[in-house]
């Protein structure tokens, strides 16, 4: 899977946008589906997702001062996501 670039254009396998179920799995969202990356905003298309809880998780190198954090940081978005199970 592509992972995007930091600021100084190498590739870091932790950096990304990631959706976490309640199982564990883990789905990195892929750069093409990252619509607005922008330090104080990021918006992504959401992926198919299997029915259950997600939570949505962003690691960055980003610092502010025009060169990459020595390590990476993680947040993880407070609100969880259900997606429903469809209808039998």
């Amino acid at each position: 899977m592509n992972v995007p670039p930091t600021q100084t254009g190498a590739f870091i396998a932790s950096v990304g946008v990631w959706f976490k179920g309640a199982d564990g799995v883990e789905i990195q969202v892929d750069e093409t589906d990252i619509v607005e990356n922008k330090p104080s905003e990021v918006i992504v298309m959401i992926p198919a997702l299997a029915a259950g809880e997600w939570t949505l998780r962003l690691t960055t190198q980003f610092s502010g001062s025009g060169t990459d954090a020595k390590k990476p940081h993680t947040a993880e978005f407070g609100a969880v996501l259900t997606v429903p199970a469809e209808p039998a």
